[in-house]
């Protein structure tokens, strides 16, 4: 089924969308020029990393390695904001990242991209490509990118493969400044799923929102990873999980999980 026939069924269906507000609102538009009704509340803010010197510190080395590895959009962004000359110090360097949204951001800020995953957005999927093999990285230089707090699998399985790795953290997640009981007190009647985009983003819908309150609703998940813990949390569902982590995708996972609501075959 073409993504458009896909996205079609969101006609008239309120969409809750709890990405940052930075990347909220070109979700929301994709999701509205298909009629959708949308409603947001950021389950997960994003900001300054908490110490910024640090951060920095580590950039200014990135130049030394022979693999920088970018693990979201927030991390493009924060990173070049942190060192204005970014580009220029990835000039000679293999770039790799997770998915589309991340490569646009590097392209966005004229830095190169070598290795992105066709298959899936993910860590696992990144790991499978021939540039982050053994043979690859063994006794090379690998930096990751990243929020604070994010997955370990990516750096455990390249000091494996015998890779020196450095982890940068260039931003932190931080707990919604609204009141997502409240929201939901006015706007839950009005909410037929929900696009949730992270593993700590759907553990705070569970915790903030009081699980008896959102554990029926028909949720889009960004990877099969994070359905397991959906269920493993006492989601019911039902899930729809994107082909890949891009706003497109995100809109043709929710048409499925709408055709699919309304008794359809997605």
């Amino acid at each position: 089924m073409p993504v458009s026939d896909e996205a079609a069924a969101l006609a008239g269906r309120g969409v809750l969308v709890t990405r940052p507000p930075r990347q909220a609102w070109r979700l929301a538009r994709a999701l509205q020029r298909h009629g959708a009704r949308v409603l947001r509340f950021a389950l997960v803010e994003i900001a300054a990393p908490a110490d910024p010197n640090a951060a920095q510190a580590g950039l200014a080395r990135l130049e030394r390695s022979d693999l920088v590895i970018f693990l979201s959009a927030n991390a493009v962004r924060f990173a070049a904001q942190l060192l204005p000359d970014l580009p220029a110090r990835l000039d000679r360097t293999c770039i790799a990242c997770v998915g589309d949204a991340t490569a646009s951001a590097l392209q966005t800020i004229g830095a190169p991209v070598h290795v992105v995953p066709r298959e899936a957005s993910t860590s696992e999927a990144l790991l499978a490509q021939d540039a982050l093999q053994h043979a690859s990285v063994h006794g090379r230089e690998v930096a990751i990118v990243r929020g604070e707090g994010g997955r370990e699998l990516l750096a455990r399985a390249l000091e494996e493969r015998g890779a020196r790795v450095s982890v940068i953290e260039v931003y932190r997640r931080e707990p919604p400044h609204g009141d997502l009981p409240a929201f939901l007190d006015v706007h839950a009647a009005d909410i037929d799923l929900g696009i949730v985009t992270s593993g700590e983003a759907l553990r705070r819908l569970a915790t903030l929102g009081g699980m008896q309150r959102v554990r029926a609703m028909p949720l889009v998940l960004p990877s099969d990873r994070v359905l397991e813990q959906a269920v493993s949390l006492g989601f019911a569902g039902p899930f729809s999980v994107p082909r890949r982590m891009n706003d497109d995708e995100l809109v043709a996972a929710a048409g499925r999980l709408a055709v699919s609501l309304a008794g359809g075959r997605a």
